[in-house]
């Protein structure tokens, strides 16, 4: 069992500062320029940044943990004391697996979909995982480090190379004679 935390990197709380700064300012000049319905503005303006101070620290708040068992990858999302399992993808489900700068998405995939587990806005070592699973085409945007990605890597070349094995084998049974004399020679 492998097991990271992602944490957020610093400028998110420089961020909730200069939201607040950000707000003392425009309220100044509100207050300023005595406009019309003024309280109205405010108000309006208040609520803008309060939504926007609400998400940052939410964001903030929250870290995602990345378990890789055997071959799970699943997603955690630890907000206070509590751990919620977002997603579980298994490594014979994964399509593609590349660093976000590669990605080019040949097929849209539905927003319902798209998982953005991931902290930062601007990480250069975002990854993109798509993975089948019941039926949907699924998107993983996630950070993982570079031990975690080349686990993932590997146990994606072990199960390429198993299932190239078994399609071999299911080949080789397919030619083989259907004489009943050699059935019992060929498990």
């Amino acid at each position: 069992m492998y097991k990271e935390t992602v944490q957020s990197n610093k400028k998110t709380l420089f961020l909730i500062l200069a939201v607040i700064v950000l707000g003392l300012v425009l309220f100044g000049i509100l207050d300023a320029f005595h406009l019309p319905y003024r309280s109205v503005w405010e108000l309006v303006l208040f609520a803008g940044l309060a939504v926007l101070t609400y998400f940052l620290i939410r964001f903030n708040l929250s870290d995602y943990k990345y378990v890789f068992i055997e071959n799970e990858l699943i997603f955690q999302k630890k907000a206070g004391r509590e751990d919620q399992v977002l997603l579980t993808v298994e490594i014979h489900q994964i399509e593609t697996f590349q660093p976000i700068e590669s990605y080019q998405e040949t097929v849209k995939i539905p927003r319902e979909f798209t998982h953005n587990i991931k902290k930062n806005f601007n990480n250069k070592k975002t990854w993109v995982m798509t993975f089948r699973q019941d039926g949907n085409l699924n998107k993983v945007i996630f950070e993982p480090t570079p031990t975690l990605v080349k686990m993932i890597e590997k146990r994606l070349a072990g199960a390429a190379s198993e299932s190239n094995a078994s399609a071999q084998e299911t080949e080789t049974r397919k030619t083989l004679p259907s004489n009943p004399r050699f059935q019992h020679h060929m498990s």
